[in-house]
């Protein structure tokens, strides 16, 4: 074994030692990086999961494929980062309104995180039989000027009621 992969072997394996998230190969390919929930226990946070629809495992494909994309786009900024952005999005992946916020507030967090999902754009339609959903993406980081670092981007979509437009009247009420 070279130096070098005993000592990433030697990293990874103390890093599973003490709890620290491992990004895999199938993870960075956008693979779901949450592990099935045990009956009675929720799911893990962030994840969209709506019990039963019939239309989740599209909704969990659309996210999947999208999740890459902001990683690939994401630029770590230093410190301990929480940003969450929310979009409205049309049914061909329109963004409508979009909302960014952190806690801490932080404007670098802030903007790696706009960026990342604005160079992701334009988004794949909606999957078919949505209209309109609403998007939060959790951009929540951990990175200091030494390069260690942890990161993770959490997903939830919820499907939003169009109200469906009333037909006009065909008629004049004039004499």
């Amino acid at each position: 074994m070279t130096d070098r992969v005993l000592i990433l072997t030697f990293t990874f394996i103390a890093a599973v030692a003490v709890g620290i998230p491992c990004q895999t190969a199938a993870y960075a390919q956008g693979a779901s990086h949450h592990a099935p929930a045990a009956k009675g226990r929720p799911q893990a946070p962030g994840h969209a999961h709506s019990g039963g629809s019939a239309l989740q495992p599209a909704i969990d494909a659309y996210l999947n494929r999208l999740r890459p994309k902001l990683y690939a786009n994401w630029l770590l900024p230093d410190g301990n980062n929480n940003v969450e952005i929310t979009a409205t999005l049309d049914e061909k992946g329109n963004t409508e309104q979009t909302q960014v916020t952190s806690n801490p507030k932080n404007g670098t967090a802030e903007q790696a995180a706009a960026d990342a999902f604005s160079k992701a754009q334009p988004l794949e339609s909606l999957p078919s039989g949505i209209d309109k959903a609403k998007l939060v993406l959790g951009f929540i980081s951990k990175a200091d000027p030494h390069g260690d670092s942890s990161s993770n981007i959490t997903t939830r979509f919820e499907q939003v009621q169009v109200e469906k437009k009333a037909p006009a009247a065909s008629g004049s009420s004039d004499h």
